[in-house]
């Protein structure tokens, strides 16, 4: 009965549960999304009746990565100053954090640092990031059904650019902890990663594999993407 059909989350502390509970992803709102509609609702307002008018807000592809899944959010302020040119990193975390977690018994730690003096926790990192990870312990667990995997990303749009997470995939049928680890995208800028801040985003997939095939692009397939242009340029307002 432990495993069924259902993906079923856990919160190891009840505060955090209630205070930042994972959520769904079209339940997270963007301050550039709104920002982007706006600016789309008003280019349309002024020439929508003269030219085409398109906009990232409507883009089919944008919309839909953005409300898969579920997202979750950090559930404690984070500070992160690099130093010695990006060859360092202090960080910070209220210390209050601390005094909470001893209450509660809960002895894991909440941040820890791999640098290049730990070859076996690093990635390749891109020169102008920070070349360090963080990982931020986010007190959750979930339980996967046998025929769902769980694809972890970073929020693929999100207002934050200070930090990007890593990917992973958590196969079908087991418990996992879940925990963010973040690449840090500057080597002399600080900043602070506030509570409730998503961190990432969680899609389910199939667990098996899907087969594919490669054909030639014939008349039939044309006559589609005929098709989709006409109906995606037809109107001065592009719907899709």
């Amino acid at each position: 009965m432990f495993f069924n059909n259902k993906i079923k989350f856990y919160c190891k502390l009840p505060e955090v549960r209630e205070n930042y509970p994972i959520t769904k992803s079209n339940n997270q709102k963007y301050s550039w999304f709104k920002k982007s509609a706006l600016n789309f609702k008003k280019t349309a307002t002024e020439i929508g009746k003269y030219q085409q008018v398109t906009g990232v807000s409507r883009c089919p592809g944008v919309r839909s990565i953005m409300n898969k899944g579920y997202i979750l959010r950090s559930w404690f302020d984070l500070t992160v100053k690099p130093i010695a040119n990006g060859q360092g990193i202090e960080y910070y975390v209220p210390e209050g954090v601390y005094s909470y977690l001893k209450e509660r018994n809960f002895n894991e730690k909440v941040i820890t640092c791999f640098t290049p003096e730990n070859p076996a926790h690093m990635i390749p990192l891109n020169k102008n990031q920070l070349q360090a990870l963080i990982k931020i312990t986010t007190s959750w667990s979930v339980v996967l059904p046998k025929n769902k995997d769980l694809l972890i990303m970073p929020v693929p749009y999100s207002d934050n650019t200070d930090f990007t997470p890593v990917h992973g995939v958590l196969n079908g049928g087991d418990l996992y902890e879940i925990n963010a680890i973040i690449k840090i995208n500057h080597i002399d800028k600080e900043f602070t990663i506030p509570a409730g801040t998503p961190l990432l985003q969680l899609i389910p997939i199939d667990s098996y594999e899907h087969s594919f095939e490669i054909n030639d692009f014939d008349e039939t397939i044309s006559n589609v993407a005929k098709k989709n242009k006409f109906e995606s340029n037809n109107t001065f307002i592009v719907k899709k």
